[in-house]
């Protein structure tokens, strides 16, 4: 049963279509050419062009796991004092969801408890 869930799972997944994948690109602090409230230009390595993204009313910032404004945002990509910062966006759209400055540290997810076959009576 199991196998046939994570077949079924995996099917699924690859059925999305691509304009719903996240897609996360990083970039070296020295490849982010431009940052505004409307846009932000970026090179993937040192030999390649430019892509450009938008900034849209929705796009959240952060630094690490802090949500921070848009001011303090660009303070920190004038300071360029951070190891690399992470462009999200959903699928092939270059409308980012958030931009994240620094390396965000994982957090785990809650642990939910199920109710245990006996407590179901």
């Amino acid at each position: 049963m199991k196998i046939i869930l994570k077949h079924f799972s995996l099917l699924i997944i690859l059925l999305l279509p691509a304009s719903l994948w996240a897609t996360e690109y990083q970039v070296k602090p020295q490849h982010l050419l431009t940052f505004s409230g409307s846009q932000v230009q970026a090179k993937m390595c040192d030999a390649c062009d430019v892509v450009v993204f938008d900034v849209v009313a929705e796009t959240e910032f952060y630094y690490k796991n802090s949500k921070i404004d848009l001011t303090q945002a660009s303070e920190l990509y004038l300071k360029k004092n951070f190891p690399r910062v992470s462009l999200h966006t959903l699928g092939d759209n270059k409308e980012l969801l958030f931009i994240t400055f620094g390396i965000a540290e994982e957090v785990p997810l809650p642990v939910q408890n199920t109710p245990v076959q006996e407590d179901l009576k």
